[in-house]
């Protein structure tokens, strides 16, 4: 089903275009049918090329990490819950995906306020901006960029602070 899919998607894509609005539906259905058919590689790809056309589209977003988790890829799939929950913080799903991959990549305070995030939303309340960020490492919006996931993880490294005598103006940190 899944190489009938996908010549079926070249032919629409030829015609229509890959602009269309029903164009992340089809890659989407593609990425389900090859997921089935045990097509990991055409699975991951179809699942991204859809989000590229439709960042916040969550069912794909969360098949997409579910895959990447259960084949090992950890790291990814942490990087489109965050993008997820960035593009849709008031998504429960999203704001639950995100928890569960913080915690499996070991992030567990940001798991947890993640998942109390989750809990507020099914209680009917809403997730300010300042809650959603500054969960662990970059927000999904930087960390993708031009469709496709940087897998670089910023490091903050201390930095003195350079003080200078008011009198004479010299560094009082230099050597």
């Amino acid at each position: 089903a899944a190489k009938y899919m996908n010549e079926s998607y070249e032919r629409y894509s030829d015609f229509h275009g890959s602009h269309d609005v029903l164009d992340s539906l089809y890659l989407y259905d593609l990425g389900q049918a090859a997921e089935a058919a045990g097509d990991i590689s055409l699975a991951k790809s179809s699942y991204q090329r859809s989000l590229r056309r439709r960042p916040d589209f969550s069912d794909c977003c969360i098949r997409l990490s579910g895959l990447l988790t259960k084949n090992g890829e950890t790291a990814l799939a942490l990087v489109y819950a965050r993008r997820l929950a960035d593009k849709n913080p008031q998504d429960p799903r999203a704001q639950l995906l995100l928890a569960t991959m913080l915690e499996k990549a070991g992030f567990v305070e940001e798991g947890k306020a993640a998942r109390e995030n989750f809990f507020l939303l099914m209680k009917g309340g809403t997730v300010s901006k300042s809650q959603n960020q500054g969960q662990a490492g970059e927000s999904g919006s930087e960390a993708i960029q031009d469709g496709e996931p940087k897998l670089e993880q910023k490091q903050s490294v201390p930095v003195e602070k350079e003080e200078t005598d008011t009198e004479s103006g010299v560094l009082k940190n230099s050597p």
